[in-house]
């Protein structure tokens, strides 16, 4: 993550989400209007979020233990909540980076759940 970037938590929809609030792919979805004030529809999507993996630091580097993989069906797509912090008057530009990395399926003796 880049100075100025506070923290990225990677999230999946949970499987009863209504279909309704399926959020679109690719678009930006602000938990605040221009007033500061919390828009319900973005919000009612939170609550069919499962957290899947996030960081406040720079630089961080996850492993599970030898054997041990997350299942990720191959159509999958992540919700991906970004924060950033800018405390001067100067502008700044946030970026984060997740990197997963597949093993083979020989390799794993435990299946790591998601936290729902």
């Amino acid at each position: 993550m880049r100075p100025g970037s506070h923290h990225l938590i990677l999230y999946d929809l949970s499987d009863n989400i209504p279909e309704i609030l399926v959020p679109e792919p690719q678009v930006f979805r602000e938990i605040r209007d221009a007033n500061g004030n919390y828009i319900p529809s973005t919000l009612m999507i939170t609550s069919h979020l499962n957290f899947v993996t996030g960081t406040q630091w720079p630089r961080m580097t996850y492993h599970y233990p030898p054997g041990v993989a997350m299942r990720i069906p191959a159509d999958a797509g992540f919700d991906i909540n970004a924060h950033y912090v800018n405390r001067s008057s100067e502008i700044i530009q946030g970026e984060i980076y997740a990197n997963l990395h597949t093993v083979d399926s020989s390799q794993v003796e435990h299946v790591a759940e998601r936290c729902s």
